[in-house]
């Protein structure tokens, strides 16, 4: 692929903003798991809560659970449960 495909997702060299990305998506619709929110976070080069919109490719799925790992780990997302074999995702309530 082209560079400019990579600079046109916005995502390439930017982890942080994925993370961002995600908990934006997360916070207006929870319960997703990462193929949704990969496509939720890679369709028109910029996030809309549209799961199922398009599909994702590999890397993108990818780079999306990479990012739900980090997120997890640090406490901003949890699992909610798992649906088949995928697991969904939620934002963790502040307890300020």
């Amino acid at each position: 692929m082209p560079a400019s495909y990579r600079r046109r997702t916005g995502f390439a060299n930017r982890p942080l903003a994925l993370r961002r990305a995600v908990l934006a998506v997360l916070g207006q619709r929870d319960r997703l798991t990462a193929w949704e929110l990969a496509s939720c976070l890679y369709c028109h080069g910029r996030p809309m809560v549209r799961p199922g919109w398009r599909l994702p490719t590999g890397a993108q799925v990818v780079s999306t659970r990479r990012a739900l790992r980090r997120l997890i780990a640090k406490g901003r997302v949890e699992v909610a449960h798992h649906k088949r074999r995928w697991r969904v995702f939620q934002l963790v309530e502040k307890t300020r």
